[in-house]
């Protein structure tokens, strides 16, 4: 059995190679299950070989998944292309990561937040990278995204402490997961309240915020305590009192 399925994982490495070296060749990608699409699209960013036209087969359809590691090489006219026309109404994961500058605010109405609620059954959405959005872009995403449980933003240096308070507004009922990471313009006494309104808030990761202090994580535990699986801390600059991290590792053991 194990033989077989050595075979088997070793027949299906090679396809997939096969795929991404004829990856401008192929016309469709209906019937390829979604952890399919997924290894492809990852050896094609990682070989330098992701182009518009694999994209445009990816959003083909209604996918249910879509996941792109590196969106540094994409052009913005190509997004806005490849978006336009997509139907996004069975989509429940997207994770874009490295956008560069294929993200400014004014090309998501025309794609992904065309309207209110366009992207219904969306629960998981990674944004990394995205040099171009600001308050405003983000601000029309997330009103398209009713359904969230998971968000993780990195790395969005013109994001303010403003989306924050927009996302717990219009998620305070549903997101469980917020990862918030080198999004440097947050200031975490500002964001605090915003935070305690999330009535379901699991996992939160402040990561590269560098006014995190004592009192905030006295606050925001004291909030969220009965909920509370993991509250990441890493890069913080401030030194911690070591009776709030004994409660941090009492009540987030993760």
């Amino acid at each position: 059995m194990r033989a077989q399925e050595k075979g088997s994982s070793l027949a299906s490495r090679i396809i997939l190679r096969c795929l991404a070296r004829n990856s401008d060749r192929l016309v469709s990608l209906d019937y390829v299950p979604d952890h399919l699409r997924h290894q492809l699209s990852q050896l094609l960013c990682h070989s330098g070989r992701m182009s518009g036209h694999f994209l445009k087969l990816l959003v083909q359809g209604s996918p249910t998944e879509l996941w792109l590691r590196d969106c540094s090489w994409l052009r913005e006219e190509v997004f806005k292309e490849s978006f336009q026309n997509f139907d996004p109404s069975e989509l429940t994961v997207l994770r874009l990561g490295t956008h560069g500058h294929c993200l400014p605010d004014y090309v998501l109405p025309a794609t992904l937040a065309c309207s209110a609620n366009s992207l219904p059954a969306l629960t998981n959405l990674l944004v990394c990278g995205a040099y171009q959005l600001t308050d405003v872009g983000l601000s029309a995403l997330v009103s398209s995204v009713p359904a969230l449980r998971s968000l993780i933003l990195t790395v969005c240096p013109f994001v303010t402490s403003l989306s924050i308070i927009t996302i717990a507004n219009s998620l305070a009922s549903v997101l469980r997961v917020l990862r918030l990471g080198h999004c440097l313009r947050l200031d975490a006494m500002i964001i605090l309240p915003a935070l305690k309104k999330l009535e379901k808030l699991e996992d939160l990761s402040v990561e590269g915020i560098e006014n995190i202090c004592d009192e905030f994580i006295e606050e925001f535990i004291s909030i969220h305590d009965h909920n509370l699986k993991e509250l990441s801390l890493a890069e913080c600059k401030e030194q911690f009192d070591r009776f709030f991290m004994k409660i941090i590792a009492e009540k987030c053991p993760g």
